[in-house]
């Protein structure tokens, strides 16, 4: 970790319509002078199943990964809420 470095844990996360993101168990997140980081983490987004997420800001470039997902259905989910 770098100097001046904020950790915390995520216990709990939702959001709505489009993303119907929900954070399925805790998951840690860091911010420093440099970036952020969240992850790893497990989580639903649009009915996919998302494991081992990472996000990471560092010096203006984004990185993510994931390791595995099942149940994506983007097109039928993003064209019932367009109607």
């Amino acid at each position: 970790m770098v100097a001046g470095t904020v950790a915390r844990t995520i216990d709990r996360g939702q959001r709505g319509a489009p993303l119907d993101l929900r954070l399925l168990e805790s998951a840690s997140a860091e911010i420093d002078a440099t970036g952020a980081r969240f992850g790893p983490a497990r989580l639903v987004v649009i009915g996919a199943n998302i494991y081992e997420l990472q996000f990471e800001v560092r010096n203006g470039v984004i990185s993510t990964s994931g390791r595995s997902m099942t149940g994506a259905q983007p097109t039928s989910s993003c064209a019932a809420r367009s109607t």
